[in-house]
């Protein structure tokens, strides 16, 4: 649904304008710093907060394969997505392990290389 601009086969569950807020960055430069974050990720040029989401702005600037305005939401206990929109991709990952626990940065990390170097036609 929110790859498919709010709507889900058919349905329109959210408006399309609701979902580019979410998907836009809404924090100021001051606060791009590399100072504040979320389970590793760090707010700078590149990388973003929207309505509920990180949001790459700029991939290659944060050393990052994800297409440009791919988002994302980490959970505290090993659970995350992304959605990428230029390659039309959506991964989920649900391992039910506290993020301090040894390997479970490592395997969103693995996740996302994995799925990246397996497209095909990206």
């Amino acid at each position: 649904m929110l790859l498919n601009g709010g709507e889900l086969n058919g349905v329109r569950i959210l408006a399309p304008s609701s979902v580019q807020l979410m998907r836009a960055n809404h924090l100021p430069d001051r606060l791009l710093t590399g100072t504040y974050g979320i389970a590793g990720y760090y707010m700078q040029p590149g990388l973003g907060f929207g309505y509920d989401v990180a949001v790459y702005t700029d991939p290659l600037e944060v050393g990052n394969t994800a297409g440009e305005g791919s988002f994302f939401w980490l959970g505290i206990a090993g659970t995350w997505f992304w959605i990428d929109p230029t390659n039309d991709v959506i991964f989920v990952g649900m391992t039910q392990r506290f993020e301090f626990i040894p390997g479970v940065r490592q395997m969103r990390a693995l996740s996302r290389s994995l799925t990246y170097q397996a497209l095909v036609r990206p």
